[in-house]
């Protein structure tokens, strides 16, 4: 097993978080939004800021990086679930009122250029570095995939 050990986020000389990674659309969005919203706002312990209890002293001290767009899909169930967008929509919206600000959040994946540059720098080293004139995607949500 590879990774770190765990720790406590509140213990002295603990290093600040500085990045949110979100791969997924959680389960339990009520406990994740609330320490999501604690790592924003940082501080010792986790979520007091470094600033006072106005909006406009509450800054972003962590970034926010999210693989997926998808406001909603289709899952097992008859009707399209949420997704992780819509996760993301929330923690803005809590980030906004919270702060007055608006979260900044990096996107990445499809339908996002840094996916296909990715992607075609993959495939031109399998094409024996040959350039290519076009490269098509499939996506499962026309909503969010093209």
């Amino acid at each position: 097993e590879v990774g770190f050990p765990p720790g406590d986020v509140n213990a002295p000389g603990q290093p600040p978080i500085e990045g949110i990674l979100i791969f997924y659309d959680p389960v339990d969005w009520s406990m994740e939004l609330q320490i999501l919203t604690d790592v924003l706002l940082g501080g010792s312990p986790l979520g007091s800021g470094g600033g006072g209890p106005t909006t406009s002293s509450r800054a972003q001290v962590a970034e926010v990086y999210a693989s997926n767009p998808d406001f909603i899909w289709q899952a097992a169930y008859p009707a399209p679930r949420y997704g992780q967008g819509a996760f993301v929509d929330c923690l803005r919206a809590l980030w906004l009122r919270l702060s007055g600000q608006e979260l900044r959040v990096h996107e990445f994946g499809k339908p996002h250029a840094s996916q296909f540059e990715a992607a075609r720098k993959l495939i031109e080293l399998q094409a024996s570095g040959r350039p290519l004139e076009r490269i098509y995607m499939m996506g499962d949500n026309p909503a969010a995939d093209v």
